[in-house]
């Protein structure tokens, strides 16, 4: 299997993340602001403790697609 699209929602997302099973996000953002305490993470899991041990992209990319922006990012090379 070369490519696998996740859609369900922050404890799937989070449960791939946390077993090192992404090599890529697709994030779209729409110009809506929503929140409160009980708003929800896109993505969930483990996460870490401290900024330093954050994955960081290899490579980004943002486009805009109609009215949202959808921000591409490469966590690591296939």
């Amino acid at each position: 299997m070369a490519s696998l699209l996740l859609e369900g929602g922050p404890h799937l997302a989070g449960a791939f993340f946390d077993a090192g099973q992404i090599d890529e996000v697709r994030l779209f953002l729409a110009p809506l602001l929503l929140g409160g305490r009980a708003a929800r993470d896109p993505l969930e899991g483990k996460g870490v403790e401290r900024i330093a041990d954050a994955l960081r992209a290899e490579t980004l990319e943002c486009e805009k697609v109609e009215e949202d922006l959808l921000i591409s990012a490469r966590l690591r090379e296939w």
